[in-house]
């Protein structure tokens, strides 16, 4: 009798050890995937982004009576800076924030934005709020403003 009472004692001490660790690798996994759900942003019903194709620009023609050597005009090659007023909304990813900017024209290329913010690594500290950049900002800078850093 003594032998089976120490044989349902030692398998009830074996079975709680495997419960625990079990309940423990559960809790690991579903921290994991809900920081990894965060962090990643995964949301499949997000309509993607429609580009507005630019109007082609083209080269001025010559006033009639000037001669035929191409000089360019100083005045053209410079840019007009506007403010632009954005604003990012809490819990946005570097990949949302591309997207407003790249909708803004802030930025040329989302990706670029991305892997310079890690480079900078600014990109888990990019704020949310409103915030006004000019249109010729350079990709450094608008990434300093929206992390908020000088």
């Amino acid at each position: 009798m003594k032998r089976l009472l120490n044989a349902i004692r030692d398998f009830f001490y074996e079975t709680t050890d495997y419960a625990i660790i079990l309940i423990v690798i559960t809790v690991i996994g579903i921290i994991l995937i809900w920081r990894f759900n965060i962090l990643f942003n995964f949301d499949i019903s997000k309509t993607p982004l429609t580009t507005v194709e630019q109007p082609s620009i083209t080269e001025e023609q010559t006033p009639s009576g000037s001669d035929s050597t191409d000089f360019t005009n100083p005045s053209s090659e410079i840019e007009v800076s506007s403010l632009v007023k954005i604003t990012i909304p809490s819990g946005s990813s570097a990949s949302d924030i591309g997207d407003i900017l790249l909708s803004k024209n802030l930025i040329k290329d989302k990706d670029e934005f991305i892997s310079r913010s890690i480079e900078l690594k600014l990109d888990t500290k990019l704020k949310s709020g409103e915030f006004e950049i000019e249109t010729n900002t350079p990709l450094d800078e608008v990434i300093q403003i929206i992390s908020k850093t000088n």
